[in-house]
């Protein structure tokens, strides 16, 4: 009889154990979860302010970093004229005068991939104000005539927002709970069977 009541507390153990693991799962991936780095913008009238989440000096205005303005349709792409803002800790692209429209802005030589995450563009709308008339070619821009380096939004993908990650070959923190928590599973699964075979 003691040898039953171990045999079933041991399944409990592991059925109990996987249901943790399975609980505390979520919360493992959002350890993951710190927002990605990318771009920030800021619109004031038909002026648009391009900020990238660097402060190394390739990724800021005047440092030899090229930033692209794209339509979201992908019909028009300029390259932005170096006119530079300075904010509190990096200096940002100043795009002085935008056509109504929906516009991507992203490096020509995207940011370097972050474990949260990189992005390689950001959108922003701007509406069509009273006053301005705005050109479709940035003032002192040129366009791009290559192929946009921008196959995706991301550069890559953290294992929070996607199956991509910037260290393709190691598993997650998710992916090893997930695969302990199968293990553990199956394991109490064998137990109770056990269990119950052993019963008169």
């Amino acid at each position: 009889m003691a040898r039953r009541a171990g045999a079933g507390g041991a399944a409990k153990v592991f059925v109990a154990t996987g249901i943790l693991l399975a609980t505390a799962l979520p919360g493992t991936a959002r350890a993951d979860s710190a927002p990605p780095i990318g771009y920030s913008l800021s619109r004031d009238g038909q002026a648009v302010t391009i900020c990238a989440d660097s402060s190394a000096a390739a990724y800021t205005c005047g440092g030899g970093g090229h930033v692209l303005r794209v339509a979201a349709d992908g019909s028009t792409a300029y390259v932005l004229a170096d006119s530079c803002v300075d904010t509190t800790w990096r200096t940002c692209w100043l795009d002085p005068c935008v056509p109504p429209g929906d516009w991507r802005y992203g490096l020509v030589d995207p940011l370097p991939c972050s474990s949260t995450g990189t992005m390689a563009w950001e959108q922003i709308h701007v509406d069509s104000l009273i006053g301005w008339n705005c050109a479709a070619a940035p003032e002192g821009g040129t366009p791009w005539d290559g192929v946009l380096p921008w196959d995706d939004q991301w550069v890559c993908k953290s294992s929070y927002h996607g199956p991509f990650s910037c260290d393709a070959g190691r598993a997650s923190v998710p992916t090893l709970v997930v695969a302990i928590d199968l293990l553990l599973a199956a394991a109490g699964v064998l137990v109770l069977r056990f269990r119950r075979r052993s019963r008169p």
